[in-house]
């Protein structure tokens, strides 16, 4: 058997011990799209400060022959606490699934009192 290493991602509960220039992941299990001509967009809350980025799981709740995902991306810029989140597919043409993903982003430090 082939040796693999495990990462544990942990939570952030205690937010004094985070330091400002360290990336965190957020995780998004099975946010909804409805797909028009292949392409859909979702406005996703988010409770980070700064989004760097996005990686996708690959993942649908539906699945059908031949649907696939080409990619799923954001801009990176929250508005009222949400990013936009795009799908891409050249398989699904009209349609509604889920997908999960991480944000990958910032926080800043707050002072509790």
């Amino acid at each position: 058997m082939a040796y693999t290493k495990f990462f544990a991602l942990k939570s952030v509960d205690y937010m004094l011990d985070l330091r400002e220039d360290e990336l965190v992941w957020e995780y998004h299990p099975l946010e909804s799209f409805t797909i028009a001509t292949n392409t859909a967009d979702a406005e996703v809350a988010t409770d980070l400060d700064e989004v760097v980025g996005l990686v996708s799981l690959n993942n649908m709740d539906t699945f059908a022959a031949g649907d696939s995902l080409t990619s799923v991306s954001t801009d990176g810029v929250i508005t009222t606490g949400a990013v936009t989140v795009r799908v891409v597919t050249v398989s699904i043409a009209d349609g509604a699934f889920k997908t999960s993903f991480f944000l990958l982003g910032k926080l800043k430090r707050k002072d509790i009192s």
